[in-house]
């Protein structure tokens, strides 16, 4: 399908302009489709019933397989997960840590990125670091190396930050890590479905994503590469049905599964799984490389005209190399919240609040057309000149 075509097949893109993957990736038919087709299927004859049983057991293997291949990682080091959140929380819980023990993140973390280790920090004396991050590698590698010590433990940084859509330097990040035998945990919410994602070639050894965004799948799911290595080292924090091959009735004696299903645990919503395989199989009518092509065709023609708006400050970097789907920016005649309700209430545009930077974010999709861009710049334009009229500016 062209580009244009897959609107046909996104019902939400014709309610508003959808400017905010970011957050939330609007589903297409065949994601919804599938759940309605699983539900029913469930409905129709009993969630135990043995037909229902098999597809169900059959269908979270296939998307299990389909999400591996598409990091580079194979099924048995990929862990489901319901979110980043969990995925980055196994990886917490998994350490033995001691007071003193670093762990080092950056300043545009979202706060799930955050909010695990400042909870260690406050009941096991955990350490942390804040890497301030820049729109230039070098000074990011740089500053990454001086805060680096004998008692740093870990690195938990965004593949691509959700603040300002920066693409941090994760493979050398890796080798200067491992070089001091510290693991890498990356937060690839905002990177997976945006462009080629290789766990392998990247080199870390905790990777945690979801398919609510730029998958664009249905929210409650996630996956969490973890590297063979740490496969037997990493604890688990929590443990339930499902985690274990064995256990005897007598003793009370288990054994735990061998693959990152070890750390799956209870009951799971297997047609979710099912749909995101969908959404998965829908973005595999591109190549991700043809995807992040055309999506960087867009920033950089947005981000170029949005510079020649008087008082617009862009947050994200300017760099193609560095950039993503993500525009982070500010005016300076209006305040960012009352600038994302007015785009909201006159042109029916959908974006998002950034508080660090203060700023509003909008998304391009590979699906977003030059029109909505048009219609997008149009706006900002028009505001602008309207408050500097009404200001005397």
């Amino acid at each position: 399908m062209k580009f244009d075509q897959v609107r046909e097949e996104i019902p939400a893109l014709q309610e508003s302009l959808y400017l905010n993957t970011g957050t939330f990736g609007p589903m297409p038919r065949v994601v919804v489709e599938e759940l309605t087709r699983t539900y029913q299927f469930i409905f129709s004859k009993g969630p135990f019933h043995p037909v229902v049983k098999d597809e169900l057991t059959k269908g979270y293997l296939k998307a299990r397989e389909r999400v591996a291949r598409l990091i580079g990682a194979v099924p048995q080091e990929v862990a489901f997960t319901r979110n980043v959140s969990e995925g980055i929380n196994l990886v917490a819980g998994g350490f033995d840590w001691k007071p003193g023990d670093e762990v080092i993140v950056t300043d545009q973390e979202h706060e799930s990125g955050l909010l695990p280790w400042f909870h260690l920090a406050r009941t096991r004396g955990l350490q942390v670091k804040i890497l301030t991050l820049t729109n230039s590698h070098p000074q990011i590698l740089s500053r990454l190396m001086d805060l680096l010590t004998s008692r740093t433990r870990l690195l938990a940084l965004s593949h691509v930050t959700c603040n300002t859509g920066l693409r941090l330097p994760v493979e050398e990040i890796c080798r200067i890590a491992h070089k001091k035998g510290i693991p890498v945990l990356l937060d690839g919410a905002q990177a997976v479905g945006q462009f080629p994602v290789n766990v392998k070639e990247i080199g870390c050894d905790f990777y945690a994503a979801c398919g609510h965004k730029w998958l664009l799948g249905p929210m409650g799911v996630g996956m969490l590469y973890i590297h063979p290595a740490y496969l037997s080292q990493l604890q688990i924090s929590q443990i339930g049905w499902g985690s274990f091959s064995t256990f005897d009735w007598e003793t009370y004696e288990y054994t735990l599964k061998t693959s990152a299903e070890r750390y799956e645990y209870g009951t799971r919503a297997v047609p979710l799984y099912m749909a995101l395989e969908k959404g998965i199989e829908f973005l595999s009518a591109w190549d991700l490389q043809e995807i992040a092509s055309r999506v960087a065709y867009l920033v950089s023609y947005t981000k170029d005209r949005l510079l020649q708006i008087p008082g617009v400050r862009i947050y994200s970097p300017l760099d193609p190399a560095l950039s993503t789907g993500l525009i982070t920016f500010s005016l300076e005649v209006i305040p960012s919240e009352e600038l994302l309700t007015l785009l909201w209430s006159r042109w029916k545009i959908l974006g998002r609040l950034v508080k660090k930077p203060d700023g509003v974010r909008i998304s391009i999709a590979f699906f977003t057309q030059e029109a909505e861009i048009e219609v997008f710049l149009q706006g900002i334009e028009k505001i602008v000149a309207e408050r500097r009229k009404t200001h005397g500016l």
